[in-house]
């Protein structure tokens, strides 16, 4: 499209209607009973509510005025992503300053798009000058400032004011915005969730009304699942690490070929609060750079002087510190950047009346964040030379190799191939650098899970990520193992614990991509000069020859993709077995838990069932291995017999809306449609009593607030009567202690705090169960009749203190609950739901609740504190807590089953390892756990 055909198209779109009621009137009384009720609705703030976001200043008539296509001034009323973009264009287009760029596509296919601005003479040689930041001399390169807003997209205002901010630098005259666009080049990223903006707009506009309303907690200002989230409900502000979503990944590149000095992200907070700005509060990941806190505060001087000379509320510090290094001005300082927080007040569009009885119209949001960008604009013109030095030596400071290097490791693993994929498209979008080699040694060697050696091989082909390198902080912070938090810090934590029930950590304390992956990786020392690097062979699976033996064809089941394959193949009509032992058939070892499909049973389908093996294959990755018979040639089992279970196509429900958590449903509902390619049906929490459950098979219950325990017990005859007719019901984290409701009577399992005075007799009937088959037997004891019975330490167990105080004791230390660490889990691979895992594994865990019970738990926590947690804050007493707690847990009820998940599987949609867990019990579940009603 030409400059002029989108200038013209911006100036022509229909205007909305200004209405003429006074902001005094509208927000102290209704509109007069006289007014039209067939009048269109007027969104956003009433006509005469304006400001002059840029008193004083003088703009160029000839360059567009997005207020023309908004039919009101920019900032009085929430601007659709379509009208951000049409404006961006438009402006690009009228204005020699700005040039617009792209770099992806949102979820819902909507355009991700940033302008950049600077002098016209700049656009010229903006290449050759930005690669002039490096010299050893950066006195005429520019100072680059990145500007990110409403990342979450019920996060209104910010975008609105990136908007306002883009045409006031492309077309203002006045002198000392003429100098910004000399001496620095902008980036404004106006719209980084269009997805979410789009939803919570749409929520807004359709439950607007003619009668202005202040209430900040109204449902006018939007519903479940609100807009904070993209598409699947993720929260992209802590997606920077693992970048699961598309707009992630788009903005990973964008902004790294500008590598900015500066880097700014808008939000919004609570409507009764003021404004936050940087610097942030302790504690800090040690990987940020040592000059960041000093930048900060002299941004915050600039900025608190800006809301002063106004009469504006802010603070700093308060609560949003720096030790996750996921969100997006951690991932800027970690690549160098100075990065700055923003959090406005939200109104979410009109007028909100605050707990003081002032009245905040949108505009006065949009306003400071107006100033605060000018602000830092003004403080890094101020302060190039000295931000670009500063930057160039954090670059160089990354780029020395300590003596003996240290390096990252994964060794080659055909198993977790998939996994290993992810890992490397996850450093290909955050330009790691890495190599694969040749055979090396590994020198004071610390693995994943815990283990250290002097030395240990590394085989051909293994994966090695260097520190040293330009984004070496990034590398370190992303798959450090076990990151410590600052021993002043953990006083000041543990005594705000212990007096106030509550501490400051305001998001995980672990996140390693290791560990999350489950991969077998290793951190160590070696001298990487000679080595030669290998080229990886990328994973090809052998197509499915319609000449091979047609007996049947097996899928080696360790692979996650043979999750997808099974789930493809039912999908399409095909019986698919689950082996519960190793085999050996076509040439190859299958292990247990494989897939096995046999032609005569597939003969409904008719001479297309090598095509749709072919097919199902080909959608998955796997390679399906023609067979020529049945009969195993060594000791496993033959392919006929009772070692196969015939699986059941899963007929999935995931329970939404209100009263589940958003988030912890986005992830699950990514997994199902995206990982797993499974078809689903999203059922409304609210209509549950209404559901024909019959329709289902398997019904999940994601993250929710406690009200869902209610809801469960209306409906309890229902759900009763479903799993015990074969239903697999799978409750997750709060989903899960939903269901430990004695009245509801769904499972044995119940929470630590319900169980205290039961604890000695559980916790060594789960030592037995975790120990079972591991210890030496006395064989001539055994034949003497001297060996001692089984269960000693079970039948002697004795509570070790009165009943009494123990639920204070317990109250006590759940206020030391984990915010998110990593704890070590033992796996039992002898179980279906365990399918593809090692024995043991990494497990993502936060928050008070631990579950017990005499009931089979095929992922249990470790025992001992020391071996417990692999990484993240664990104070004692919640290591005491989650000793021994069952992670996962697998309960038949009648024909069918209850599977419960402590911990969320699919955290932030990049746990893989433990989503495998969750993958089992979906796509073999129905059937392998199940009794499903079969033919006559």
């Amino acid at each position: 499209m030409s400059a002029a055909v989108v200038f013209a198209l911006a100036i022509s779109l229909p205007a909305r209607p200004l209405a003429p009621t006074a902001l005094a009137q509208s927000v102290s009384a209704p509109p007069p009973v006289a007014a039209r009720s067939d009048a269109p609705l007027r969104f956003g703030d009433p006509a005469e509510a304006l400001l002059n976001l840029f008193p004083g200043a003088r703009h160029d008539a000839s360059v567009f005025d997005p207020a023309r296509l908004l039919g009101q001034p920019i900032g009085t009323r929430l601007a659709h992503h379509q009208e951000i973009l049409t404006s961006f264009e438009a402006l690009a287009a009228s204005s020699e300053r700005m040039q617009l760029r792209f770099h992806g596509q949102s979820i819902e296919g909507r355009a991700l798009m940033h302008g950049v601005f600077t002098s016209p003479a700049n656009h010229a040689r903006l290449d050759a000058w930005m690669a002039s930041r490096f010299s050893d001399d950066p006195e005429g390169a520019p100072a680059v400032v990145w500007m990110g807003y409403s990342i979450h997209g019920d996060e209104t205002s910010p975008a609105d004011a990136a908007l306002a901010l883009a045409w006031h630098l492309a077309a203002c005259t006045d002198d000392d915005v003429a100098r910004l666009l000399d001496e620095l080049v902008i980036v404004i990223d106006p719209v980084m969730n269009p997805d979410g903006r789009e939803r919570i707009l749409s929520q807004l506009e359709q439950s607007a009304g003619r009668v202005p309303n202040l209430d900040h907690a109204s449902m006018q200002r939007g519903r479940w699942p609100f807009g904070r989230g993209n598409h699947y409900l993720f929260d992209m502000n802590r997606d920077w690490l693992a970048g699961v979503t598309p707009e992630t990944r788009g903005r990973w590149g964008a902004i790294d070929a500008f590598e900015p000095q500066v880097l700014i992200d808008g939000h919004e907070m609570g409507a009764l609060d003021t404004f936050l700005m940087y610097p942030q509060n302790e504690a800090r990941h040690p990987q940020l750079p040592e000059t960041l806190l000093g930048w900060q505060d002299r941004f915050a001087d600039e900025q608190g002087a800006a809301f002063d000379a106004r009469g504006w509320s802010y603070y700093t510090r308060e609560w949003a510190d720096g030790w996750y290094p996921g969100y997006s001005d951690a991932w800027g300082s970690l690549g160098g950047a100075i990065g700055l927080l923003y959090e406005q007040a939200s109104t979410l569009g009109s007028p909100v009346r605050r707990e003081s009885g002032e009245v905040v119209t949108y505009l006065e949001s949009v306003e400071h964040t107006v100033a605060s960008s000018l602000a830092n604009l003004r403080t890094t013109l101020e302060n190039r030379s000295e931000i670009l030095r500063d930057f160039r030596a954090s670059r160089s400071a990354a780029l020395q190799p300590a003596t003996p290097e240290r390096v990252f490791c994964v060794p080659p693993d055909p198993v977790r191939v998939d996994r290993l994929a992810e890992l490397e498209s996850i450093f290909t979008g955050q330009n790691f650098r890495y190599k694969v080699v040749q055979e090396f040694e590994l020198a004071d060697a610390e693995h994943s899970m815990g283990a250290s050696k002097t030395s240990v091989t590394m085989p051909a082909g293994t994966l090695v990520v260097q520190l040293a390198q330009e984004r070496g902080r990034r590398v370190a912070a992303y798959l450090e193992f076990d990151p410590r938090l600052p021993d002043d810090y953990l006083i000041q934590e543990r005594g705000d614990l212990e007096r106030r029930g509550y501490g400051n950590m305001y998001d995980v304390t672990a996140w390693d991509l290791a560990r999350a992956l489950d991969l077998d990786a290793w951190w160590g020392e070696t001298s990487l000069r000679g080595l030669r690097d290998l080229e990886r062979a990328p994973f090809s699976a052998a197509p499915v020859d319609p000449a091979a033996p047609a007996w049947g064809f097996a899928v080696d089941g360790s692979s996650d993709r043979s999750l997808r394959f099974a789930a493809a193949a039912m999908e399409l009509g095909l019986a698919v077995h689950l082996g519960d032992e190793s085999f050996r058939a076509g040439g190859s070892e299958f292990p247990a838990w494989s897939l096995l499909l046999r032609a005569h049973e597939n003969e409904s389908v008719g001479d297309s069932f090598r095509t749709l093996v072919a097919r199902a294959a080909a959608e998955a990755r796997v390679e399906a291995v023609p067979l020529a018979g049945g009969r195993t040639p060594d000791e496993g089992p033959d392919l006929g017999g009772g070692y196969f279970v015939l699986l059941e196509r899963p007929r999935v429900a995931l329970l939404s809306n209100d009263p589940v958590s958003a988030e912890g449903f986005g992830s699950l509902w990514h997994h199902l449609d995206t990982r797993l390619g499974l078809p689903h049906s999203l059922i409304d929490a609210q209509a549950l009593g209404s559901t024909d459950l019959r329709r289902f098979n398997v019904l999940i219950l994601p993250p929710a607030n406690d009200a869902l325990a209610g809801l469960l017990e209306r409906h309890g005859d229902d759900l009763r009567d479903w799993v015990r007719s074969g239903g697999t019901l799978i409750g997750i984290e709060s989903g899960a202690v939903a269901l430990l409701d004695a009245d509801l009577g769904l499972s044995d399992v119940r929470l630590r705090r319900n169980a205290l005075e039961d604890l000695p007799e559980l916790r060594a009937r789960a030592r037995m169960q975790l120990n079972a088959g591991e210890e030496a037997i006395d064989f001539e004891a055994l034949w003497s009749g001297q060996l001692a019975p089984g269960g000693a330490e079970f039948l002697e167990a004795a509570d070790a203190e009165d009943s009494a105080g123990l639920e204070e004791r317990d109250a006590w230390m759940r206020r030391f609950a984990p915010q998110g660490a990593i704890l070590r889990a033992h796996v039992d691979t002898e179980h279906w739901l365990c399918a593809g895992l090692n024995d043991e594994l990494p497990v993502f865990y936060g928050g008070s609740h631990a579950f017990v019970g005499d009931v089979p738990t095929p992922v249990r926590l470790a025992e001992q504190p020391g071996e417990l947690r692999l990484s993240g804050l664990l104070w004692p007493e919640a290591a005491e807590r989650l000793s021994l707690a069952s992670a996962v847990t697998a309960e038949s009820y009648g024909s069918g089953q209850v599977l419960l998940f402590a911990a969320h599987p699919v955290f932030r949609g990049y746990w893989l390892g433990t989503a495998r867990t969750f993958s089992n019990a979906i796509v073999l579940g129905p059937g392998a756990g199940a009794s499903p009603p079969r033919p006559r």
